[in-house]
């Protein structure tokens, strides 16, 4: 793993990483009633990182206030419209 930190734009439930590594936060673009749900998986099944979280209006920052440590993958699923990023390495 690099030491950096990644990044990963995207509007669709869709894989972030299919290493193990860790999640530092999200940010959130814009969206229209969205929500969003954090696996630590390949796949929405498996272990849950962060539960469905609903976002209150206007764009924001999500940062946990750790690094939160997924050892099978990392997979982003979302409700409403969204463009989000995704920051983890």
């Amino acid at each position: 793993m690099s030491e950096g930190a990644l990044y990963l734009n995207g509007t669709t439930s869709q894989q972030v990483s299919a290493i193990p590594g860790k999640v530092y936060g999200i940010l959130v673009n814009s969206h229209s009633s969205g929500t969003i749900k954090l696996w630590d998986s390949l796949t929405a099944t498996g272990d849950v990182i962060m539960n469905t979280y609903t976002l209150s209006s206007g764009s924001q920052v999500i940062l946990f206030p750790e690094p939160i440590v997924f050892n099978t993958g990392l997979f982003i699923t979302k409700g409403g419209t969204i463009d989000y990023t995704v920051i983890s390495n």
